[in-house]
């Protein structure tokens, strides 16, 4: 019985161990030495996306947010505290981000309102607002939050990708030691395994 036990136990490390070996792996690779978690998306075309606090202030980790679009389309990004921009947008159509998937290293946007895009450009109400062509590039400030970001582009044009990229390098060397703890687990497990194999047929010889 207790041969078995310690067979099954070996069996379980070497799953485990396998499964930490996969995914500390993927996180390792994905994250690079920098520790930059980068979610996606291609926004709907010709409508302001939005990203409120509750995903650019979700955490105190360094936030860019980069906005392209071909290159001599002008990208403004605009920033106003969340209700003026929630006044300012009302019900009319805009995208929103709402959070990032990580299986698929994607942001997760939804459709919101019924009537014609507004064109913030035109608003009085801006914290900042900055246009740049081709691409647009901004830090989340926490020191400022809570704070929404409305980006656009001229009517007839759309931006071309969206991307959010969280940078802490501690997430890189934790998925090394993931890597190396599942890779200990394999070893022990297929220790239990082989030698108590080997040494039930070393006692059926004799």
């Amino acid at each position: 019985m207790t041969t078995i036990l310690r067979r099954l136990l070996g069996v379980v490390l070497i799953l485990a161990g396998l499964s930490a070996l996969v995914v500390g792996g993927w996180f390792a690779r994905a994250l690079g030495t920098e520790g930059a978690a980068s979610f996606s998306t291609t926004p709907s075309p010709e409508m302001p996306v939005v990203i409120g606090p509750d995903t650019n202030a979700r955490t105190d980790i360094p936030l860019t947010i980069t906005a392209s679009a071909d290159s001599a389309v002008p990208v403004t990004v605009s920033i106003a505290s969340p209700s003026d921009a929630d006044a300012l947008l009302g019900d009319t159509r805009h995208s929103r981000v709402t959070g990032v998937e990580v299986r698929d290293w994607a942001l997760t946007t939804t459709t919101d309102g019924t009537e014609d895009p507004v064109v913030p450009a035109t608003a009085d109400l801006w914290r900042s607002q900055s246009t740049t062509d081709g691409s647009a590039q901004v830090e989340a400030d926490l020191e400022s939050a809570p704070e929404t970001m409305i980006i656009t582009t001229p009517e007839g044009s759309s931006l071309t990708d969206l991307t959010m990229t969280w940078t802490n390098p501690a997430w890189f060397y934790q998925a090394l030691a993931l890597v190396f703890g599942g890779l200990l687990a394999v070893l022990i497990g297929l220790a239990l395994v082989v030698f108590r194999a080997r040494r039930s047929s070393e006692e059926v010889a004799r």
